[in-house]
């Protein structure tokens, strides 16, 4: 509950971020040869309707940015929330994560969204990075604040540097085994095309990635192969979520990806961790 003090503050902060505006606005207006003749002409009442204007404009700016940063660090904390869930879940830790109430206040996502931005690195792409292979500290989890650190963001750039040649090498090797399989299938085993390609997509003796999956039943395009493309396509969008520049440059280059398939996979990551935050603690943080 916000208390009458609370409220006593916060409209003092904004008097004076207001009238802090109409200041600056007047110094711009007198360090302007044109605009000061024109207030020595205007008068004071026109002079003070410019001033509120420009004023208001500032103002507008100012809560746009701290609302966009906002959401960005609430993002942030549901990302961390779901992804350290997810690994504990991997690793059979018992119970369901939840992010701590004082891990939930903007402040430490917002000082990581200014420390990301320094470093040139994605915050939310660098958050799930150090937490699913526990890249930073190998023995434990990451709290949020020790994602701040230097050395881990660091780390993370340089693994960036192999991405892209990883996730190639990997699409060739997944390409040369289907097509193996599926050789084999439709010669050795008498297959129709379409049941050999089919039953080397579902197949689960290949160490094929849940996005070649979709791509390849969806390459085929027959009902029956849309209809096993959809059992692999949330897999595969939150896979592509997580390096969707690179994913995009290799299998994009490809001509594989339906259109908009980044937009896509943004968008059904940004469902996932609200949909987790919203079913166990009530949308927080």
């Amino acid at each position: 509950m916000v208390t009458a003090q609370q409220c006593t503050s916060r409209t003092r902060r904004r008097s004076l971020l207001y009238e802090s505006n109409r200041r600056l606005a007047w110094l711009r207006i007198n360090q302007t040869s044109q605009l000061g003749l024109q207030k020595r002409t205007i008068g004071t009442a026109t002079l003070n309707r410019h001033l509120d204007s420009i004023s208001t404009f500032w103002i507008t700016i100012m809560k746009k940015t701290v609302s966009e940063a906002d959401v960005l660090a609430r993002k942030l904390a549901r990302c961390y929330q779901y992804e350290r869930d997810a690994v504990q879940l991997r690793l059979k830790h018992k119970g369901t994560y939840r992010l701590p109430s004082f891990w939930c206040d903007n402040h430490i996502w917002r000082r990581l969204i200014s420390h990301a931005g320094d470093n040139k690195i994605d915050p939310l792409r660098y958050v799930r990075w150090a937490l699913q292979p526990l890249q930073v500290y190998p023995d434990r989890f990451p709290e949020p604040n020790q994602l701040l650190s230097f050395a881990g963001m660091c780390a993370y750039r340089e693994y960036l540097g192999t991405v892209r040649e990883q996730i190639e090498l990997s699409f060739h090797g997944e390409a040369e085994s289907a097509n193996s399989r599926f050789q084999f299938r439709h010669r050795a085993y008498g297959d129709n095309p379409e049941d050999a390609w089919l039953g080397t997509v579902v197949g689960g003796d290949l160490n094929l990635t849940p996005l070649f999956r979709y791509i390849m039943a969806r390459k085929l395009g027959t009902p029956r192969a849309m209809e096993i493309a959809g059992n692999y396509v949330n897999d595969a969008l939150q896979m592509f979520s997580f390096h969707p520049d690179e994913y995009q440059a290799v299998y994009g280059a490809k001509g594989v990806l339906p259109e908009d398939f980044a937009g896509h996979a943004t968008r059904y990551y940004d469902r996932l961790i609200t949909a987790y935050a919203d079913q166990f603690n009530g949308g927080k943080p």
